[in-house]
Formats: structure tokens, C-alpha cells, sequence
């Protein structure tokens, strides 16, 4: 297993368990947060409605992609016509730490 790869599984569980906070914080209202892997180098933060087994990507909304750039994370959310922008709070990270640290002191109607 390449380094990469062990740097994007521990940055998935932990956002993974960041959804899993913010979740049982929101009660499903908005939807279910969860993180998947999107490609090689990057994970997405995506909502999807609560009341889906197997959503579509109707039933999804795709709101923050997290591209690993050599050793730090570059941060893009989706805006409302779908083009993703670099997130002004946030645009680099050293590491998945501050990300979840970012995401922890956004309210819970801000993007997700």
C-alpha cells in the first residue's frame, strides 16, 4: 500500500467520523453527511438525503472536495451551479487535522 493511499484512508476516517458528529448534531434535518474517495488524490464531502438506501446523484449534494497536493490539502466547495471554488477559509491545509478543525467551528447550516 503506497503512502498516498495510507494518507487518504486516515483522512477519510477521520472525516468520516467528523460526519458521524455532525449528523447526530443535525438529526438527519438536511440530510446524512458522509465522505467518500472521489479519485486517486481526493475526497469529497457529500450530503445526501437521509430518507435514500442507495442514493442517486439526485439525492446527493456534493459540498466540499479535498484534493491532497503533494503534502498539503487544497479545499474547494461547490457552489450553487455546481462549480467548484476554492474555499476562502480555508484554501491549504498541512494536514487533515486542520481541515477538521475548519469544519468543526462552521455552524451547521454554513455548506453542510
Amino acid at each position: 500500500m503506497s503512502v498516498l493511499s495510507l494518507v487518504l484512508r486516515r483522512a477519510q476516517t477521520q472525516l468520516d467520523a467528523f460526519c458521524q458528529r455532525r449528523n447526530a448534531q443535525a438529526g438527519n434535518v438536511q440530510g446524512v453527511l458522509c465522505c467518500r474517495q472521489e479519485s486517486e488524490n481526493a475526497l469529497i464531502l457529500v450530503r445526501e438525503r437521509a430518507s435514500h438506501r442507495n442514493p442517486t446523484n439526485d439525492d446527493r449534494q456534493e459540498l466540499l472536495r479535498l484534493v491532497l497536493d503533494g503534502s498539503q490539502w487544497q479545499l474547494y466547495w461547490s457552489r450553487s451551479d455546481g462549480v467548484w471554488e476554492v474555499y476562502a477559509q480555508l484554501p491549504c491545509a498541512p494536514d487533515i487535522d486542520r481541515v477538521i478543525d475548519e469544519l468543526e467551528q462552521a455552524p451547521l447550516h454554513v455548506h453542510w
